[in-house]
């Protein structure tokens, strides 16, 4: 068989079939003849490698098999090679095997894949070290959550104005769990194969869902897209907005619309700078307020008190005119 999923299996039950030896003939037609020793591989991941061969099959799911999806930007060799580097990091992917699987039997498989994004990551690392200075990045560590590796990898891929981001990010927590769920339910099955009648698990409890009498996968428990109306615009409309969709959801049209700045769905320029001089002017009001109560207040204190009192007249009244710097500063010269 040239089968990978079948090559896997043979490994993993070398030494439970009875058999002296277990070889697999993966011979591809035209191509020199290929033969595996399943039972020597079986045995060095015992003895040379100290990896238990049911860790070897679930995280061999979890990189990608026919019933389970595979992860962008990390190859079968990373997942592997991580496993073989540190094997003991991952015993606790065994979980996986127990139904019904939790959120908190995830954390070995997700501690995986933020080894392989960061080793994957060193790698380009040192690749690309003679190719001259680079923009400084935010620095990526391995024992990071994967929501946090995702944010990290997103700041950085904005400071190089990468085009693609979304490409470059490894799963979200919520989607990994959903991804387990189906990788616990492969493993289920791949015990059970020397049985003559296989329990097969619930496809609802196992990352799948039922749509229209068939099964899909369930990605992720929340909506690719908010479903928040106020969220919504025109879109690529052009000519009035009579029936678009900000008008059919009873909103206005914005900035973010392809309207036109005229459209009467939007708020009138003279209105909005009616309310830009109204809040301009309540607010210089305000600051006013402020400066003659703290001239007032001023005077009723000891002189002791009389420099401290002038830096802190200095930064109410100049808020709207200083930087932050500026304001950084008077506020240390309190603190001093």
């Amino acid at each position: 068989s040239i089968d990978s999923d079948v090559l896997i299996l043979c490994i993993y039950y070398a030494s439970l079939l009875c058999l002296q030896k277990l070889i697999v003939d993966a011979t591809v037609p035209k191509k020199p003849p290929k033969i595996i020793d399943c039972t020597y591989i079986h045995n060095a991941l015992i003895d040379k490698y100290h990896v238990n061969p049911l860790c070897f099959i679930i995280i061999y799911a979890l990189s990608g098999c026919d019933t389970c999806s595979f992860t962008r930007n990390i190859s079968k060799r990373t997942f592997m090679q991580i496993l073989l580097d540190t094997p003991n990091d991952f015993a606790d992917v065994e979980k996986l095997t127990v139904l019904p699987t939790s959120r908190n039997d995830i954390v070995a498989a997700e501690t995986l894949f933020v080894q392989c994004f960061y080793s994957n990551r060193r790698r380009r690392q040192a690749l690309s070290i003679t190719s001259g200075p680079k923009a400084s990045h935010r620095v990526i560590h391995k024992d990071a959550l994967i929501n946090e590796l995702r944010a990290i990898m997103a700041m950085n891929a904005l400071k190089k104005n990468s085009t693609s981001i979304v490409t470059l990010l490894p799963p979200t927590q919520d989607a990994l769990f959903y991804h387990c769920l189906r990788v616990s339910r492969q493993v289920q099955i791949w015990l059970q194969a020397p049985d003559g009648y296989i329990k097969y698990p619930d496809l609802e409890d196992s990352g799948f869902h039922i749509i229209d009498g068939r099964p899909e996968v369930k990605w992720t428990s929340k909506l690719p897209f908010p479903n928040d109306r106020q969220l919504s615009s025109c879109e690529k409309h052009k000519g009035k907005c009579t029936k678009c969709v900000c008008v059919l959801n009873q909103l206005p049209c914005t900035i973010f619309c392809q309207c036109s700045i005229d459209c009467q769905n939007r708020k009138s320029i003279q209105t909005v700078t009616a309310n830009l001089q109204t809040v301009t002017k309540s607010t210089t009001e305000k600051h006013l307020l402020v400066a003659h109560q703290s001239k007032f207040v001023t005077e009723l204190f000891d002189q002791e008190y009389s420099s401290e009192d002038e830096i802190y007249h200095e930064l109410s009244t100049s808020t709207e005119t200083s930087s932050c710097d500026e304001i950084n500063e008077l506020t240390g010269r309190i603190k001093r």
